[in-house]
């Protein structure tokens, strides 16, 4: 399967990756033979997945393509929502309180390269933030006061990550590159969210509707 590296400056890219071609979002865009390729493994490293920004149209453009893209348009649209992916993240709360068990400190903020962190300690809590956000780069605070909780996660970009962590990085993409499988996502706890003003008196939909799609 071909590769690909997706960045706005390819003559930025530090890292000679054997197996994969980096590229300019107006070249994956506009050459022929992208378009007509079919299963590309693509890696969007473009430094914003805003909507509407050129990396949200790459990983838009990757899926019409039938190209295997991380981080996908869900993963895009979940980093929208911090608040249901903290909410989501309690799911993993036996393995987040053990994670930070002889942290001295009330606050902690690590980065994420392809699932893996320069902590150590760290690495399965990493791995398991990644199988549900998968998105390369990420950068993820945890906080405590009853316990530890997700304080925010968000996306990473290649401006972002310190010069220490660079052969951290270059190792956790081809790690990633040489997968023979492709990640599966962790299931959401909610596909699906309705607003619901109780005062309504013309509501959009009756309550019988709402319970019946909450099953």
């Amino acid at each position: 399967m071909q590769k690909l590296i997706i960045v706005e400056n390819p003559d930025h890219w530090r890292f000679n990756l054997y197996d994969a071609e980096v590229v300019s979002p107006a070249k994956y865009i506009s050459t022929e033979t992208y378009q007509q390729f079919k299963g590309l493994k693509v890696i969007n490293l473009c430094k914003s997945y805003q909507y509407q920004s050129l990396g949200y149209y790459v990983s838009l453009l990757a899926e019409a393509r039938k190209h295997k893209v991380l981080p996908g348009i869900s993963t895009i649209q979940d980093l929208r929502f911090p608040s249901i992916l903290r909410e989501d993240f309690e799911d993993f709360d036996d393995l987040i309180q053990t994670s930070f068990k002889n942290e001295k400190r009330d606050k902690v903020e690590f980065d994420i390269y392809f699932g893996i962190t320069q902590h150590e300690n760290l690495n399965k809590l990493a791995r398991q933030l990644f199988q549900y956000v998968q998105a390369p780069c990420l950068s993820a605070a945890f906080s405590k006061k009853n316990k530890w909780v997700l304080q925010s996660i968000k996306p990473l970009s290649l401006g972002e990550v310190p010069i220490e962590d660079r052969s951290l990085l270059r190792l956790a993409v081809e790690t990633y590159l040489q997968r023979k499988r492709d990640l599966k996502p962790d299931k959401k706890k909610y596909d699906l969210a309705i607003l619901v003003d109780p005062e309504d008196q013309n509501p959009p939909s009756a309550a019988r509707t709402r319970i019946h799609i909450g099953r």
